[in-house]
């Protein structure tokens, strides 16, 4: 039904500026303030999050730790696709363009990008993301 679409198409939106709003806190981080970004940035992520990348798998507190040497400076995210598996599973996939440093080290890149999210106690958790390099 129309109403239907209307809250699919608005959940969806919520979604992407879910990922939208992730990686804002990544690019706001104060390096002093770690400990408080580390709480509002672990907000996003399940306890059983999964990050798969080319280096490895990380756990909800890799993900977490992981950024504290790291510097995104921008990012723009692109043709972000939403597709709702159950009423509380969603994939997000999307290219990502960053500006990116770790340690000093240009990690920039361009990438495609996958996130499944879950509804859980009323709210959208990262579950699962993984980045693939743009060849």
């Amino acid at each position: 039904t129309m109403n239907e679409q209307i809250k699919d198409d608005s959940l969806k939106k919520a979604l992407v500026d879910s990922e939208n709003a992730l990686w804002g806190t990544l690019k706001n981080k104060h390096p002093e303030r770690f400990d408080e970004f580390s709480e509002q940035f672990g907000k996003f992520f399940a306890d059983d999050y999964r990050g798969v990348y080319a280096y490895g798998i990380n756990v909800k507190s890799d993900e977490i730790e992981g950024t504290r040497f790291c510097r995104l400076e921008t990012y723009s995210l692109s043709e972000a696709e939403v597709t709702f598996l159950t009423d509380d599973t969603a994939v997000v996939v999307y290219k990502i363009v960053t500006k990116n440093f770790s340690k000093g080290q240009d990690i920039s890149g361009a990438f495609n990008a996958s996130s499944v999210w879950v509804n859980r106690d009323s709210q959208w958790q990262l579950i699962l993301h993984t980045e693939a390099r743009i060849q």
